[in-house]
């Protein structure tokens, strides 16, 4: 919803389609790994064999940033180290399935930053898929509540 589909099939859309194929690995590939790795390991080597696969597109397309593009660039780095690594501890901590909804709330959080930031409006696919993720995430966040309570009840006897 938030990639406002057509009804049209273009060539763009397989990379789309890759896209998420390869977060659905990373996400299961992090899950298991939390078995016998740290998160800290986990994503240390996530971000190594990512910074290693984009070296050749970066210097087919490098452009010097400013000093202050820089700063950014390294800011945007440090949070998503930070970010990765919260994912890593999420990862190893609960199931995937209901790990990755809260991961997608990224996207409403990225809508709500660009209308704040740059006063972009959000459309009505936009806003239906922030609603979806949104209450996907409340579903399952109230589901394991429910699960935790029913497992720490005590049987009447």
């Amino acid at each position: 919803m938030i990639v406002k589909p057509h009804g049209g099939v273009e060539p763009a859309m397989l990379f789309a389609l890759l896209s998420a194929i390869l977060t659905s690995s990373a996400m299961i590939s992090m899950k298991s790994l939390s078995s016998t790795e740290a998160p800290t390991r986990i994503v240390f080597y996530f971000m190594l064999f990512g910074t290693l696969i984009m070296i050749p597109p970066a210097v087919l397309t490098w452009i010097t940033p400013s000093l202050i593009q820089t700063g950014w660039l390294l800011f945007a780095g440090v949070l998503g180290v930070v970010g990765q690594e919260f994912l890593a501890r999420a990862y190893d901590a609960g199931e995937v399935s209901i790990v990755a909804p809260f991961d997608f709330m990224r996207l409403p959080i990225a809508a709500l930053f660009g209308f704040l930031v740059f006063s972009e409006l959000p459309d009505a696919w936009s806003i239906a898929g922030t609603l979806t993720i949104i209450s996907a995430a409340v579903y399952l966040l109230r589901r394991g509540q429910r699960e935790q309570e029913k497992a720490t009840a005590k049987p009447v006897k």
